[in-house]
């Protein structure tokens, strides 16, 4: 998003056009992960809450409350990761975690790394990433980062379960 204000109709990205005017929408679950959605300064990576409220407006313009409802939010610097499911099925979500890791400057700030969901929806556990890792051929070392956010992850989302 480049740090860009949220300012698209994203009705044509939430509801393909197979599925307008079906009722309910077919789609039960909404993972939506951004990156960048603000811009990266040295007052966004220390803050202590980003308001991405414009964000919300925008996906529930599409996705109104009293058909979706919000069941979680997690974020890290400029990433981003909301889950919203269908009121009619929000009874059979359980066990929801979130987690997130920076793996950034000097290996722990927010503008490098990842927000995650884990959860039970019916008998099924789903896990949903959202990651922002270091960009380039130039910098394959500075991936290495998704080892590290796999190994984080992996132990803090499980372990709460098992």
């Amino acid at each position: 998003m480049n740090g860009r204000n949220a300012t698209s109709d994203l009705s044509e990205w939430l509801i393909p056009a197979a599925n307008a005017g079906l009722s309910p929408n077919p789609i039960v679950i909404y993972a939506l992960g951004f990156q960048e959605v603000v811009p990266l300064t040295a007052a966004s990576m220390f803050a202590e809450r980003l308001d991405f409220s414009e964000w919300k407006r925008h996906i529930e313009t599409v996705l109104k409350p009293g058909e979706y409802i919000q069941i979680g939010q997690e974020y890290l610097v400029g990433v981003l990761l909301v889950l919203y499911v269908r009121c009619d099925q929000l009874k059979y979500i359980t066990d929801l975690e979130f987690d997130s890791v920076g793996v950034g400057l000097l290996g722990v700030a927010g503008n490098k790394g990842a927000v995650s969901f884990r959860f039970q929806y019916h008998d099924t556990t789903i896990c949903i990433v959202n990651s922002h890792l270091a960009a380039s051929q130039n910098n394959v070392s500075g991936r290495y980062g998704f080892l590290v956010l796999s190994r984080s992850l992996t132990r803090v989302l499980w372990s709460r379960r098992f």
